[in-house]
C-alpha cells in the first residue's frame, strides 16, 4: 500500500510516497520524515502503513499530534483521506498507488540457483534411473536366458553421485526460492525513489 504524504507549515514540501512499513514524523535528522519545525519534537508521531490500514501514533510529544482537532492519546486509525498536524505543520495523508503497481522480481543470484539446482536434481536423477534401467534390464536378461546366473551391474559409483546431485539440487532450488526478492514499481515510481529521511 502507497500513501501520499504532504505538509503546510514553516516549511512546506512536494508530496512525498510512502509505502508499507513505520514511519517517523519528526525534527530530528534521523527520522524517516524530517519536518523543519521547532514547535515537532525529535521523533513526534509515527506512522503505521499496512495492507490493512494506516495508523498513527504520538510518541510522547510535550506539543501532541492532531487529527480533526483532537489530541491523540493513543493509536488511531486515519481513514484516507485524512490530515493530523504536529506542532505548527499540517500532514495531509491520500491513498497512493493501490495494490498491484508494486511487485517483486526473483534476484540474479537466486535464479542462478533455481536453475543450476533443477540441473543438478535432473543429473542426479538420470544417473539413479539409468543404473535402475540397466538393473532391471540385466535382471530380465538373466530371467530370459533362463540359467539363473544374472550380473547385475553394480550401484556405485553412479547411485550414491545420483542420490547427492538431487539434495544438493533440491537445497540449491529452496534456497533460491526463500531469498528475498527485488521490489519492482510496475507504474509510476514514487515521488522520491527512497522517502526516508525526506524533509517535510
Amino acid at each position: 500500500m502507497w500513501i501520499t504524504l504532504s505538509s503546510d507549515g514553516p516549511s512546506p514540501s512536494p508530496p512525498v510516497e510512502v509505502s508499507t512499513g513505520s514511519w517517523v514524523v519528526g525534527r530530528s535528522p534521523v527520522s524517516d520524515v524530517v519536518v523543519a519545525d521547532p514547535a515537532v519534537a525529535d521523533r513526534h508521531a509515527r506512522l503505521d502503513v499496512s495492507r490493512r490500514g494506516v495508523w498513527l501514533t504520538d510518541l510522547g510529544s510535550a506539543t501532541g499530534t492532531f487529527v480533526a482537532g483532537d489530541r491523540l492519546w493513543e493509536p488511531a486509525r486515519l481513514v484516507l483521506p485524512a490530515d493530523f498536524r504536529v506542532g505548527d505543520t499540517t500532514f495531509r495523508v491520500r491513498p497512493g498507488h493501490e495494490a498491484g503497481t508494486v511487485g517483486t522480481r526473483m534476484r540474479d543470484a537466486a535464479r542462478i540457483l533455481v536453475w543450476g539446482g533443477g540441473v543438478a536434481t535432473l543429473v542426479g536423477v538420470g544417473l539413479v534411473g539409468a543404473f535402475a534401467v540397466a538393473w532391471v534390464m540385466a535382471a530380465l536378461g538373466g530371467v530370459a536366458d533362463g540359467d539363473g546366473d544374472v550380473s547385475r551391474p553394480s550401484a556405485l559409483p553412479w547411485v550414491p553421485v545420483g542420490v547427492v546431485l538431487v539434495v544438493v539440487g533440491l537445497v540449491l532450488v529452496a534456497v533460491g526460492l526463500l531469498m528475498p526478492r527485488d521490489r519492482l514499481v510496475a507504474l509510476q515510481p514514487p515521488v522520491s525513489p527512497d522517502p526516508r529521511r525526506r524533509t517535510a
